[in-house]
């Protein structure tokens, strides 16, 4: 790192590039014979035991393999069901624990002994202990002070923020090189591809893959039971989330084709179907996301017209494509109304359920309380949610939470936009996603809580820890404006 010592990773200390790959692949392989071993006895969680213990023994031994391991796996079980393999928690969030776990097995004892320092910290890190502070920690002591009931929602919900502070520190005690970085981001898109076919064969109705989501994967809209082939859930089980990964996976490829420029037409193929995705999804903001994509990669870049000029046509193409997803969505604005009906429910839950709360007394000062949920009414629903970003942070943090928020994007669009205009390499392809996924949420937060969408975020921080990587000097120090598009 620049102007700072590097850590002492395994990776860094002089063993060889290849070997923790190698003993990843043996750790999975392992894992999967003892887990085959276990699951053919009837014995499922002793299964997951059975794997987590190589997987977590390799991850010890080479710490980056635990962010390897996150960014491969996470958007293709982040839509598994709480509870059905572990209690209490997905499947993702035992894999973080165990990531974490053995992480802090190997990274504890070697900062004691003085063998391992920390990154060094910038304003972009402090704005995010902020925003954990205060959208966790604080609401809940700001409900006990008002001497108000907590219930395991609010707790869980408390966790959240921590969830993804702990990711992004995942990535910045443990990816310190570049070489790691373009690894991470090639798992970035090999992850996000297979989400991409599966959302692509969900709208479609293809090879049983709608019945197989809608069996061993979450229900991603309240009052649905059964295989959704109107909106493209994937392994996510959530639209929303299938838009945000396909969006920030095109801007990465975008970015690795701008500055390594091959291989050409692998890229142009991968985010081709990136794109098609987010369209698969069928949601408005997926739409928004990409033009903001477009606009603000473009801009960091200066290459505002050879994407448009690569992304217009493609986007052409796949609406014409998934035409039937697309027009069930505007078949919408045809109501008497002029608004679809699922926009009408979110302005009436907000109107009926949410504002009336948040506006009594003072709650909007420091908030309602940490679960962004209320009782629902109706049979068919446990609970309304809150569908505004903004009043989510309000509904939990009031006003501190929405400071940190404006705070933590502002700082990150401006330290992590300069990056990605300065640097032509790993890391500022990291930084241009980065940027561009912190500027599409603070859109789209306009309609939804996207700082915290399942899958999205759950790639966002981690782009944004790769983007913070400050290595020494490297011959990609060209900015990527200044590099000729072939």
């Amino acid at each position: 790192m620049a102007g700072a010592r590097a850590m002492a990773t395994p990776a860094a200390s002089g063993r060889g590039p290849d070997w923790p790959l190698a003993l990843g692949l043996v750790a999975i392989l392992l894992s999967a014979i003892l887990g085959g071993i276990a699951t053919g006895l009837g014995d499922m969680r002793g299964a997951a035991l059975a794997m987590a213990v190589p997987i977590g023994l390799a991850i010890y031994a080479a710490p980056q393999l635990g962010a390897y391991l996150w960014l491969v796996s996470s958007p293709l079980i982040v839509g598994l069901a709480r509870g059905d393999i572990v209690p209490f928690v997905r499947p993702n969030e035992a894999l973080l624990l165990l990531i974490l776990g053995a992480v802090a097995c190997r990274v504890v004892p070697e900062m004691l002994a003085g063998r391992w320092r920390l990154p060094p910290l910038g304003r972009f890190d402090l704005a995010l202990g902020l925003l954990a502070l205060t959208g966790s920690l604080l609401p809940l002591f700001t409900r006990l002070a008002r001497d108000l009931p907590l219930d395991l929602e609010d707790v869980l919900y408390s966790f959240v923020l921590i969830k993804y502070f702990l990711i992004y520190a995942l990535f910045r005690l443990t990816i310190t090189t570049l070489a790691q970085v373009r690894a991470c981001l090639v798992l970035v898109v090999a992850a996000a591809v297979p989400v991409a076919v599966v959302a692509l064969l969900q709208v479609n109705g293809l090879f049983g893959v709608p019945g197989l989501l809608a069996t061993y994967y979450d229900q991603p809209f309240s009052g649905t039971s059964g295989p959704v082939t109107g909106r493209a859930t994937s392994t996510v089980a959530s639209s929303f989330g299938v838009a945000n990964i396909m969006i920030q996976t095109a801007v990465v490829l975008a970015g690795w084709f701008i500055v390594y420029r091959r291989p050409r037409w692998l890229l142009l193929g991968l985010g081709v179907v990136c794109l098609l995705g987010v369209l698969a999804a069928g949601q408005f903001s997926g739409i928004i996301g990409i033009i903001i994509a477009i606009a603000v990669g473009g801009w960091l870049i200066g290459r505002l017209r050879q994407l448009l000029l690569w992304s217009l046509p493609v986007l052409a193409l796949g609406g014409a494509l998934l035409w039937p997803v697309l027009d069930e969505r505007l078949s919408g604005f045809e109501r008497e109304s002029g608004l679809p009906q699922s926009w009408e429910g979110r302005i009436d839950n907000l109107e009926r359920f949410i504002l009336p709360e948040l506006t009594a007394g003072d709650n909007w000062y420091l908030g309602v309380r940490p679960a962004p949920q209320v009782p629902a009414p109706e049979w068919w629903r446990d609970f309304v949610y809150i569908e505004s970003g903004y009043i989510w942070l309000l509904w939990i943090g009031g006003l501190p939470f929405l400071a940190a928020y404006l705070a933590f994007s502002w700082v990150g669009l401006v330290d992590l936009g300069r990056t990605a205009k300065r640097r032509a390499d790993a890391v500022g392809i990291a930084a241009l996603a980065a940027t561009t996924g912190l500027a599409m949420v603070a859109v789209l937060m306009l309609f939804d809580p996207h700082l915290t969408m399942r899958g999205g975020a759950d790639l966002l921080f981690p782009l944004l820890a790769l983007a913070m990587l400050r290595p020494a000097h490297h011959p990609d120090s060209t900015p990527p404006a200044e590099r000729a598009v072939p």
